[in-house]
């Protein structure tokens, strides 16, 4: 039986309407979409039913390494919990380790509860691979894309050109797309002069998503400060 159905999924530039009717499985590998290592990705999938509206949720998996399972860390990649028919959105960010030059797999499992489970073990039985009495699975293909573009900063606290700054004031640079820490120095200079040099790595720095906050030395009284990124 199958009852429980997936009725749209909308990954990146990926829109699916599924046909009418009831379904187990449906290979959409034919249909596919490229993400980037970092890239922030708004997933949407819609549930409906081809009966009775049920208890019923959607695990998504990502075979991130392309090793054919779903089993590695992170590609479990949403869990919705929205018990029946409906809209669930939330965003999937690519992780770094994702193996670039790739077409993968992405999976999704729609499974109706069992009378007999409690919540925990009805979520904790969606899984990647296996058997269920009511609902649907549906592949689709991800490839996934080398990271060639930098991400440029889009916004800058203090603002560029501002005056009356606290002399302890942290820097804070929002990005383009999510960042990591890997190698490099933040470079501060004073009057044109370098006077700090601080390590990407160092704990002054950290990042957050597309955030990057660094907490210098104090300033110099009544100088022009300028930071680079080297």
């Amino acid at each position: 039986t199958v009852d429980g159905k997936i009725d749209k999924v909308v990954f990146n530039t990926l829109n699916n309407t599924s046909a009418a009717g009831c379904a187990k499985y449906t290979d959409f590998t034919n249909l596919s979409t490229g993400v980037s290592p970092l890239q922030a990705v708004p997933l949407s999938v819609t549930l409906g039913s081809c009966g009775g509206n049920y208890y019923k949720d959607v695990k998504v998996f990502i075979d991130w390494n392309g090793n054919g399972d779903f089993t590695g860390a992170g590609e479990l990649v949403a869990t919705s919990n929205i018990q029946g028919n409906g809209i669930f959105n939330t965003t999937v960010t690519v992780p770094a380790t994702a193996t670039p030059g790739i077409f993968t797999r992405m999976r999704l499992v729609c499974k109706e509860k069992a009378t007999a489970e409690t919540p925990q073990q009805f979520i904790d039985g969606i899984l990647p691979c296996g058997t269920y009495s009511w609902g649907e699975t549906e592949d689709y293909t991800i490839n996934i894309l080398s990271d060639t573009q930098a991400p440029t900063a889009s916004s800058f606290t203090p603002v560029n050109g501002a005056v009356d700054v606290t002399i302890s004031s942290n820097l804070t640079l929002l990005f383009s797309e999510n960042i990591q820490k890997v190698t490099g120095n933040i470079i501060i200079k004073e009057n044109s002069v370098v006077t700090q040099t601080i390590p990407v790595g160092n704990a002054s720095v950290t990042v957050s998503n597309k955030t990057v906050t660094i907490d210098p030395a104090d300033f110099a009284n009544g100088v022009q400060v300028s930071v680079e990124i080297a």
